[in-house]
């Protein structure tokens, strides 16, 4: 049973009847604004593995390595899994196959009149809309594989990019500064590309955040820090 008919309200409740991306489109209407959005999100993926390494080759404090790989593997494990499936959704771009209706429609048909003009002018088209159809293609193939199934509840382009976020600003204030403006535009990207609804995103900022405190505080009562006198 799938519950983007609940999220898709409770999207247009939050927002005062708007549907998010009505919200984001009309502040970043443009096909440009759109491929740049587009082009950050796609960036999630590098800066995800990149973060991944540095920590893996981190020793300056190994309470922070620590409580980076541990959030990071317990937000998959519980978010991008078990939450997955008790919260299962497949979000707005395949909401008309498995519920049968058209609500997002008018977003997909903007996505690919922008697609086509950036096309026109020699330039990347909006990628989102070609992996969708890859998506939804292999789902109703059944066919498995890393990274192509579809699962919307929740975002965990938003969860990792506020993880991020919060280890950028322990390493250094401005490099999190940063990390907080990006995870700001892939939860904007996550509704204006027609991946997500807005509280998958909400959803997943909130729960990562409350892992990435409540693990702080597991490491220290397991292996308390040093005090100096």
């Amino acid at each position: 049973y799938y519950l983007d008919l609940e999220f898709y309200h409770i999207d247009k409740w939050l927002h005062f009847g708007y549907s998010p991306w009505e919200i984001t489109h009309y502040f970043f209407s443009s096909s440009y604004a759109t491929l740049f959005i587009n082009t950050l999100y796609n960036a999630w993926f590098f800066l995800m593995w990149g973060m991944i390494l540095y920590f893996i080759l981190y020793r300056k404090n190994d309470h922070l390595r620590n409580r980076f790989f541990i959030t990071f593997m317990s937000s998959w494990t519980l978010l991008g899994n078990i939450m997955a499936i008790v919260l299962s959704s497949a979000g707005p771009a395949f909401m008309h196959y498995f519920e049968g209706v058209t609500l997002y429609s008018d977003l997909i048909a903007r996505l690919k009149q922008q697609s086509t003009y950036l096309v026109s002018l020699e330039l990347p088209p909006v990628w989102a809309l070609g992996t969708q159809e890859m998506l939804l293609e292999k789902y109703i193939n059944s066919e498995n594989g890393i990274g192509i199934g579809i699962s919307a509840m929740s975002s965990m382009h938003v969860t990792i990019a506020v993880l991020m976020a919060l280890c950028g600003y322990e390493l250094n204030k401005k490099l999190g500064y940063a990390l907080w403006m990006y995870a700001f535009f892939i939860q904007v990207g996550s509704v204006h590309l027609a991946w997500h609804y807005a509280i998958d995103g909400y959803i997943g900022a909130i729960c990562v955040i409350i892992l990435w405190y409540f693990v702080d505080w597991l490491l220290k009562r397991i292996a308390p820090q040093p005090t100096t006198s």
